[in-house]
């Protein structure tokens, strides 16, 4: 149809065209026809004007024959003019018949240009009426091509509407197929709905080991709350102990300071007693003979006096050393027997927390899992419903769209023949346009045939044309030839 759209149009170009070409052809063969008729026109002038001239050369020498006598030289002169003017009348006549040979002859030729000119026009007036034809065949066509390009149209619109059809054939096809597909969903919600039931049970399970799982954690918690307070207790005890031990040190620190500077007092009262002794030693010598004096028995007596006092006071001494010695011993076994249970209660006790947060931790860890456990079952169960939810409100959805389609379908099955039958009889018009372009084209051909005759007429005329110029050019040759007959004839 795109390739009888363009021949359509090219024969519609060449029309014009031709159309042109006969408007250009008429246009030339009228001005060359009043070109003939005005240089005819002029020749018929110029030939009375010679007519005229050739008059009056005459007059004149039959003026000069009837003159009276004249002497030899002008009868010489004139015999002389008078050749000289016979041979120009001999001439000018010569001429006066080749012009009149050349009219006759534009004559005949002018008639045969008019008689072509007529023909040529014939020929124009049977053109322009077949061109009349072949403009109401051509609109005739124009109107067909138009009611072609709608059935183009409506063939195309046609295509556009069966591959729509198809498509939604297919998209029944695939609703089919979709639906078989939601049907096995349904089946495997249903098996889902089973699978959620079980969840279900799980999850209350789950819950009650949740629930035993956080009492257990509960007292795990108030006994791990009570140890911690009896080891904050029992710190503090050890505290209270500590401070004891650190309380003896430092009066076993005292005793052994009180004791060293007993000793020191001990060794100095020895010696005290040593020098005693010595001077007592020296003072009763055998040498010296005794004197009893008062002063010397008051001294006597004092050192005794001071040596039963130093006496006394080793032995208390010594006793409160041994009494010391007893008590730090004591308080030494005491601190180490007490230091040993705070530590055996302590090392008890670290061991207990140990042991309990180990179990805290382990319990900890499985509430965390049992929780973990517990919300995915139940975001599990969520998700589980809202598909089921889902599904049910696809099904609905799905029902209703088959019922949609299958009268969609009873739709696009009418519209699919009615397609068909206008497919055929746009075939058939297509058919017959076709025919209907290869007849035109057959007429244009004939139609170029008869432009080209046309131009050869044309071609004829110009070569008339080119004739006509050349006698324009003897005829102005002529006329100026006739003003210097005409001079050289005045004189005579």
């Amino acid at each position: 149809m795109q390739r009888q759209q363009r021949e359509q149009e090219e024969l519609v170009e060449r029309n014009e065209e031709l159309e042109a070409l006969l408007g250009e052809a008429q246009n030339a063969s009228k001005e060359e026809c009043q070109r003939h008729e005005g240089e005819l026109e002029g020749l018929h002038r110029k030939i009375k004007t010679l007519e005229a001239e050739l008059k009056k050369i005459c007059a004149q020498d039959q003026v000069l024959k009837d003159g009276g006598v004249v002497s030899r030289e002008t009868e010489t002169y004139l015999h002389q003019l008078r050749d000289s003017s016979q041979e120009r009348v001999a001439l000018l006549e010569a001429r006066l018949t080749e012009e009149k040979d050349w009219r006759r002859q534009l004559e005949v030729d002018l008639g045969s240009a008019q008689a072509a000119l007529k023909n040529n026009k014939e020929t124009l007036q049977r053109d322009e009426r077949e061109l009349r034809k072949l403009r109401l065949e051509i609109q005739g066509l124009q109107t067909e091509c138009q009611q072609g390009k709608t059935l183009i149209k409506s063939l195309t619109q046609v295509k556009g509407e069966k591959g729509i059809l198809e498509e939604k054939v297919a998209q029944l096809e695939r609703a089919q197929s979709r639906l078989q597909s939601d049907r096995e969903h349904q089946t495997e919600s249903s098996r889902t709905q089973e699978d959620l039931r079980e969840s279900r049970t799980q999850v209350e399970e789950l819950g009650a080991k949740v629930e035993r799982l956080t009492s257990v954690l509960s007292c795990l918690e108030e006994e791990h709350c009570t140890l911690r307070d009896e080891m904050v207790q029992e710190r503090r005890r050890a505290a209270d102990l500590q401070a004891q031990l650190s309380e003896r040190v430092r009066e076993k620190l005292t005793a052994e300071g009180e004791k060293e500077r007993l000793g020191i007092e001990l060794l100095r009262l020895r010696e005290q007693l040593q020098l005693s002794t010595q001077t007592r030693q020296e003072t009763a010598g055998p040498t010296r003979p005794r004197q009893d004096t008062p002063e010397s028995d008051y001294s006597f007596l004092l050192t005794e006096r001071t040596k039963d006092e130093c006496l006394n006071q080793l032995a208390s001494l010594k006793c409160e050393l041994s009494r010391l010695h007893a008590t730090l011993e004591e308080e030494r076994q005491l601190a180490n027997q007490h230091q040993l249970a705070l530590q055996a209660q302590i090392n008890e006790a670290q061991a207990r927390t140990k042991s309990q947060d180990s179990v805290l931790g382990q319990k900890a860890e499985e509430s965390k899992q049992l929780k973990q456990d517990l919300q995915r079952a139940q975001s599990l169960f969520t998700s589980a419903e809202r598909e089921l939810r889902y599904e049910r409100e696809k099904n609905l959805d799905l029902k209703r769209h088959n019922a949609l389609l299958d009268q969609e379908k009873i739709k696009v099955c009418a519209e699919l023949k009615q397609a068909q039958a206008k497919l055929s009889q746009a075939e058939k018009s297509g058919s017959g346009q076709a025919a209907e372009m290869e007849r035109l084209q057959h007429r244009l051909r004939e139609l170029e045939l008869e432009l080209a005759r046309s131009g050869q007429s044309r071609n004829t005329n110009a070569s008339l044309q080119e004739e006509l110029q050349a006698e324009r050019v003897r005829v102005i040759s002529a006329d100026k030839k006739v003003p210097q007959f005409s001079l050289n004839t005045e004189p005579s």
